[in-house]
């Protein structure tokens, strides 16, 4: 259960700066599986499921009865559709390489070294 709310926050956190990173101008893939992708994960290390009040599309919640009485009751984070989950996270990683070009590309051509012309400019 911790380890799926992990990967779950895990997940959120790198959508989020991925959608910042790109300028808030494309869509992430499997963008439909989240409702409120673009809210801002929040920075607390409480529990995904005291932070985000609806999960991806491949996790939900569950409650679990932890005695044969069945008065004592936890609710546990479950990842329900993994090929579903593996598939969105090998779409991201292929994001972020496309995302990185882009911005070393961006990067080189933003801070090329300054003309002869300006570097000299007080011999002229």
């Amino acid at each position: 259960s911790a380890l799926a709310a992990w990967a779950i926050d895990a997940i959120h956190l790198v959508r989020y700066q991925l959608y910042r990173a790109g300028n808030r101008t494309f869509r992430l893939p499997f963008d439909e599986n989240w409702d409120d992708m673009h809210e801002q994960p929040s920075n607390s290390n409480s529990p995904i499921r005291a932070t985000m009040p609806h999960f991806p599309k491949w996790a939900r919640e569950e409650v679990l009865i932890s005695s044969c009485s069945g008065l004592d009751r936890e609710k546990e984070v479950v990842v329900c559709d993994l090929p579903l989950m593996a598939s969105e996270v090998s779409a991201l990683l292929g994001t972020i390489d496309t995302n990185m070009t882009v911005q070393r590309n961006r990067r080189l051509v933003k801070l090329k070294p300054p003309s002869v012309m300006r570097r000299n400019w007080y011999m002229a």
